[in-house]
């Protein structure tokens, strides 16, 4: 996971998947550049934003999936199971979900 200052991609630091699951509130706020490939949709977890996705991110130290909400706006886009997408992601405060300004298959 590279972390972006802004909605720029200047500058990264590295992130694990434990490390991002341990400080998501204090990340909260900040844009991320992620790739990774779907793992399954959250069905269980209701929202009118968007549809939740656990998502398995390239790591090179954990393989944890990580919550990745699409938001309504980006519906058109099919999502499968197994698919890769590169994601620019935003941390929610209070739910440490990713949720995506971006996404493109890779």
């Amino acid at each position: 996971m590279h972390r972006t200052s802004g909605a720029s991609f200047n500058g990264t630091a590295q992130l694990s998947v434990r490390e991002y699951m341990e400080n998501s509130n204090a990340l909260s706020g900040n844009t991320y550049q992620i790739e990774g490939t779907i793992e399954e949709r959250l069905d269980n977890w209701r929202s009118a934003e968007g549809r939740l996705f656990s998502v398995l991110v390239e790591d090179s130290s954990d393989t944890s999936p990580l919550p990745v909400l699409v938001p309504q706006r980006l519906n058109s886009t099919n999502i499968q199971r197994g698919q890769r997408f590169k994601f620019k992601v935003t941390v929610q405060a209070e739910s440490g979900v990713l949720e995506v300004e971006e996404l493109t298959k890779s």
